[in-house]
């Protein structure tokens, strides 16, 4: 990884750790988030997951809820110029 690579995976870190902020306070069951990319296609490659204490959570999300954090990771994102490409193929839900 270079230095470069190196900045951004904190620059995404740090905007991930803000999104963790607010997922505490509005989605049950919330228990972290994970990322994951390939920094030559960084648009492209970057996966986010969002981890839920359990099955009954992730089946209680409604589904404004989930464009609702799907917006949000999305401008958070945007706050470092990194655009998704397809964001519901790339932010996934899962159990912890």
């Amino acid at each position: 990884m270079t230095k470069t690579d190196k900045k951004r995976d904190s620059q995404i870190v740090k905007q991930l750790k803000s999104v963790c902020d607010e997922f505490k306070h509005s989605i049950v069951g919330f228990e972290y988030i994970s990322h994951d990319v390939n920094f030559k296609q960084l648009n492209q490659s970057l996966n986010i997951e969002i981890y839920l204490s359990d099955d009954k959570s992730v089946s209680a999300l409604t589904l404004y809820e989930r464009n609702d954090a799907v917006v949000m990771i999305e401008s958070f994102l945007k706050d470092i110029a990194i655009t998704l490409t397809n964001p519901s193929k790339q932010i996934h839900w899962r159990v912890k």
